[in-house]
């Protein structure tokens, strides 16, 4: 009968009928499973379906700077759409006032303008999705309600 070897090398034995006590330092075993500090509960972040409602108003009011995105978990695309709708609309609210005086206000003010509008139009589609039943999930694949 030859003998099994583990990954490491070493010869393999294995468990006896009943199990051997912990080494020392080590903390005796629970009883059921809890998740590990800092780890998410899979039951309360994502079984709970976020409303289309919610999203469609977000969508409406502050879509342009992404906040239904980051509402339906969708962390990445949120905080771009934040960056770039919060830049475009500070550029534009400083640089606009100064445009027909400054060389250099104008174009940073056109370029502000045209991204706001841009993130604008893509809030609107975003709108219409959700309106239309386009986005059924949110970023966990739940169902929106």
């Amino acid at each position: 009968m030859s003998q099994s070897v583990s990954p490491s090398g070493a010869p393999f034995t294995p468990p006896s009928a009943g199990y051997a006590p912990p080494a020392a330092g080590y903390a005796p075993p629970s009883q059921g499973y809890t998740p590990p500090s800092g780890g998410r509960s899979v039951v309360g972040s994502y079984a709970t379906a976020k409303s289309r409602l919610l999203a469609l108003v977000l969508a409406l009011f502050l879509g342009t700077f992404g906040v239904h995105k980051l509402y339906l978990g969708y962390r990445e695309k949120g905080r771009l759409r934040l960056a770039l709708g919060g830049v475009s609309f500070v550029a534009y609210a400083i640089f606009a006032p100064m445009a027909s005086t400054s060389a250099i206000a104008w174009p940073l003010t056109i370029v502000s303008g045209i991204v706001y509008m841009v993130m604008t139009f893509w809030a609107v589609a975003d709108f219409f999705k959700l309106l239309l039943r386009r986005d059924r999930l949110d970023a966990a694949g739940v169902p929106l309600r």
